[in-house]
């Protein structure tokens, strides 16, 4: 019995320390992470070869998305920003018969490498920062991720639909396209938490009936967002 309390104590004090450990590394963390949410509105221009015997002349629609984003600050000028975006974009495109808008919805994951050039360090007194102060240039790039929330070739019509087989067709959740997103950032010292920016987005593969389709986005979409 005498053994079995020294047990249970030496269980217990270990647990306690294991406990503290635990809450001090899961603080450490959050006062790495930052997060908020982001609008952009640009214009996208398809990027895709005209098919065989055929005159095509595509043409660029209105883009937009919207979402939430995290970071990670590694330090004052580096940071992982991880993004879940809403996405609405596409192309129109006219052959000789007719004129046919292709629009599609992604659920983008962009993970981005942010590199802060100008502007107030984080981690100043107080973890605040000067009010007289200027802001934050940073500049970003990483890969895009491009998941179906709705299927864009569905259209009887889509001339680039080469799929007759129902199973196979492209469902919710599946990969639509790997790209790269580069651009720029400023975040105003003045209004906490405000942010501006531009990013330009290449898809540099997309997968369409399991295959690689041949039409690709390129999307420049000005944003702005609020962060915590």
């Amino acid at each position: 019995m005498k053994n079995k309390f020294i047990l249970l104590t030496i269980f217990t004090i270990v647990l306690s320390f294991s406990g503290t450990a635990f809450a001090d590394e899961f603080d450490d963390f959050f006062n790495h992470v930052s997060g908020g949410g982001e609008l952009a509105v640009g214009v996208n221009t398809p990027v895709a070869p005209a098919p065989d015997g055929k005159e095509f002349e595509y043409g660029a629609i209105p883009s937009f998305r919207v979402g939430l984003a995290g970071e990670y600050h590694f330090n004052d000028c580096t940071d992982l920003q991880v993004k879940a975006l809403y996405h609405y974009s596409g192309f129109s495109y006219t052959d000789s018969d007719n004129k046919i808008k292709s629009d599609f919805i992604t659920v983008d994951v962009p993970v981005l490498f942010k590199y802060t050039l100008t502007g107030t360090a984080r981690g100043t007194t107080s973890g605040t920062e000067n009010k007289n102060s200027c802001g934050r240039l940073a500049v970003f790039a990483g890969p895009n991720f491009s998941f179906v929330l709705s299927d864009p070739h569905d259209d009887k019509n889509d001339r680039n639909h080469s799929s007759s087989n129902e199973n196979d067709k492209t469902k919710t959740g599946d990969l639509h396209a790997i790209g790269f997103e580069l651009g720029m950032e400023y975040s105003f010292a003045r209004v906490k938490g405000l942010r501006i920016g531009c990013s330009v987005l290449l898809d540099f593969v997309n997968f369409h009936d399991g295959a690689q389709f041949n039409t690709r986005r390129a999307c420049i979409m000005p944003s702005i967002g609020y962060w915590l």
